[in-house]
């Protein structure tokens, strides 16, 4: 039996900055090195309302980040070519250092009080970008594809995506990147 067997609805799914839950907005150097951490964060539950704990490996598969507007995925590790020059991945490279965040690292976890369970992903740019609005995507399998882009998407929120209202909670952060910082190199002539 499959934990998804169990599944209800979705009943929780949110984006933000990892160390910065409440910044709306952050800028990175677009030089394929430079990852901004950012938090998904999602709740199923089953008929008694009771949260199911989805196994790591299928939370890494099921979540993902999509464009706000259109609800498109991102490239996951430049594996495709929509939204370039944005990418994700599950590595930080331990580049992590943006202007105005320290980030604090976490892995997949599960909050015993309120039942959401966090993945990690890690965000950034291959060039210079003016800017890409970003939210949360979940994908139950059996069910179809929910996010939390402007116009959601038509998956019933219901259990095997037969019954239930369609899920719709738009919610985006924004980020931009800036040309990468390039190392002037100084040579001294002897002058004889």
């Amino acid at each position: 039996m499959s934990v998804w067997d169990s599944l209800y609805r979705l009943d929780y799914l949110d984006l933000a900055f990892v160390s910065n839950t409440s910044a709306q907005r952050a800028t990175i150097y677009g030089n394929s090195q430079n990852r901004i951490a950012i938090s998904i964060k999602v709740k199923i539950v089953d008929k008694n309302n009771n949260p199911l704990v989805i196994p790591a490996d299928e939370l890494l598969r099921s979540a993902h980040l999509v464009q706000f507007r259109n609800g498109k995925r991102l490239n996951w590790e430049g594996s495709g070519p929509d939204s370039k020059p944005w990418v994700y991945t599950r590595y930080s490279n331990g580049y992590t250092e943006v202007p105005s965040f320290d980030t604090v690292l976490t892995d997949i976890y599960f909050e015993p009080l309120t039942g959401e369970q966090e993945v990690i992903f890690y965000l950034y740019a291959t060039d210079i970008s003016s800017g890409i609005d970003i939210a949360a995507g979940f994908h139950v399998p059996g069910v179809g594809d929910f996010n939390n882009s402007e116009s959601g998407t038509n998956t019933r929120n219901g259990p095997k995506g037969a019954s239930g209202s369609t899920f719709k909670n738009p919610k985006s952060i924004h980020l931009t990147s800036l040309a990468p910082i390039k190392k002037r190199s100084i040579f001294k002539f002897n002058s004889a």
